[in-house]
């Protein structure tokens, strides 16, 4: 007997989202790589954030009544080249680690399948579709392309970041042994530093009440961290909605944990984690400005980590960036792919011109410049 047609359902109304909060989620913990960043909850932290800046794309898909896929998008505008461009994404934000496509590996064919032709059809308006953060390990990556070349969307996929993690299921002195001499030295250095100028504390903050005072705290160094050109530090408005509805869910959840240094009783550093399926996502770590010569975010870091080990935790991920100070902690990363899609609309042509032959001269004669410039007379 043949399976029934899958049923696309189309959200893009608020309440419609937390209607579905129960259903998606129960989807969530069925699938072989379910993840923190896949559960309603983060979606709903993220879209306070980004309420401002687009508009809910969710499609939802159902088979005989039952919800086999959720595809968590938004749209909005992007500015490119004097054109504004009506892009399709997933819905997240810089502190985003993983996303994808939700749906059990053997429905996965079928949810993209639908999704593909949920593209294809000429009444929904977009240019270009840009889904990053995708783990290479996906099978999202190889469904996703080929979908759009059956519909006839040109698409392109590549590899933009590496997630580095720390297999925990070994012990700290093991682990610690592998470790450059340099770093050990490095952190010698930085704990004489600190002990000169006085007592150091570490806390960890995981019970609903002391997790709001150590959000405090982190918020506040947040304030006067070195991100502020950024836009995305905790005091201003967007971050600050994510934060704050993440750990409503997160407290729910036992999934908050946030750690503290002091040194002389006085907050320097704090790093925001998220506990889940017995990983550990380090989402945010921050310093206060003032005290960046003691080094009391790699301190922070160094001890933490140490603390993490012998427990049953399994991997500690340190989030998404080309960051030398992570390549010093661990080679083992997992690498996030962006597949981009160009709609067969005029803008959407003109993207495909652009990402293709554009932007790859433009990032050669800047290579060009850099080497051919002219040497200082003496």
């Amino acid at each position: 007997m043949n399976n029934p047609q899958p049923i696309l359902r189309h959200i893009d109304t608020y309440s419609e989202f937390l209607a579905i909060a129960g259903e998606w989620n129960n989807l969530v913990e069925q699938i072989e790589e379910k993840s923190v960043f896949l559960r309603h909850e983060w979606f709903d932290a993220a879209w306070q954030w980004r309420q401002h800046s687009g508009e809910l794309q969710i499609l939802t898909i159902y088979q005989s009544d039952a919800l086999i896929g959720i595809c968590p998008l938004m749209k909005d505008h992007l500015p490119q080249f004097k054109m504004r461009l009506k892009r399709i994404q997933f819905l997240t934000i810089p502190d985003t680690q993983f996303c994808d496509i939700i749906a059990h590996d053997k429905d996965k064919p079928l949810v993209i399948e639908t999704f593909g032709r949920w593209l294809n059809n000429p009444e929904h308006k977009w240019d270009i579709l840009d889904l990053s953060y995708l783990p290479a390990t996906s099978i999202t990556c190889e469904l996703l392309p080929a979908a759009l070349e059956k519909n006839n969307i040109d698409n392109h996929l590549q590899q933009v970041e590496q997630n580095p993690y720390i297999d925990l299921e070994a012990n700290w002195e093991s682990f610690y042994s592998t470790c450059s001499r340099r770093l050990k030295k490095g952190n010698n250095l930085i704990r004489n530093r600190l002990q000169k100028e006085g007592e150091i504390h570490i806390v960890q903050a995981r019970d609903p009440e002391h997790v709001r005072q150590a959000l405090d705290v982190l918020k506040t160094l947040s304030a006067k961290s070195w991100k502020q050109t950024t836009n995305t530090t905790f005091d201003n408005e967007a971050p600050k909605s994510f934060i704050e509805r993440l750990t409503t869910h997160a407290e729910k959840n036992n999934w908050a944990s946030i750690w503290l240094l002091y040194l002389n009783d006085k907050p320097l550093a704090a790093e925001y984690q998220l506990i889940y399926n017995n990983e550990i996502f380090a989402l945010r770590a921050d310093f206060d400005e003032t005290a960046s010569e003691l080094s009391p975010g790699s301190y922070l870091n160094w001890k933490l980590l140490e603390s993490l080990f012998g427990h049953k935790q399994k991997r500690y991920y340190m989030g998404p960036g080309k960051n030398a100070y992570k390549k010093r902690w661990s080679k083992l990363s997992i690498p996030i792919v962006r597949i981009n899609g160009f709609n067969k609309t005029i803008r959407g042509r003109m993207s495909i011109f652009i990402e293709r032959y554009l932007r790859p001269v433009k990032h050669k004669l800047a290579q060009h410049n850099k080497t051919c410039t002219p040497a200082k007379k003496a």
